[in-house]
């Protein structure tokens, strides 16, 4: 199977703002935000369930999540890699 890096038409919009950052970073989940609905539908969350949203972004995602009655708990990156490594789980021998 041969991979292609070319931009798909339907993602020329997000790779467009991808790199922008600060205030354009919000634009990247605007521009699909009808893929991120399609998804929360799909998973299709009730009420009270709890979720744990990684790498959360603009958190357009945990936000529409939560609209449905989700309890959300989001986290990104940075937070994640910021943590001192003393403070982080160890491994057992």
């Amino acid at each position: 199977m041969v991979l292609s890096h070319a931009i798909q038409p339907h993602n020329i919009n997000a790779a467009a703002t991808r790199n922008a950052g600060g205030q354009h970073y919000e634009k990247i989940s605007q521009s699909i935000h009808d893929t991120i609905e399609h998804c929360v539908s799909r998973r299709a969350p009730t009420p009270d369930e709890q979720i744990l949203d990684v790498a959360t972004g603009t958190g357009w995602t945990a936000r529409r999540t939560a609209a449905r009655g989700a309890l959300v708990t989001r986290i990104d990156w940075e937070q994640i890699l910021s943590k001192p490594r003393c403070l982080l789980p160890l491994k057992p021998d």
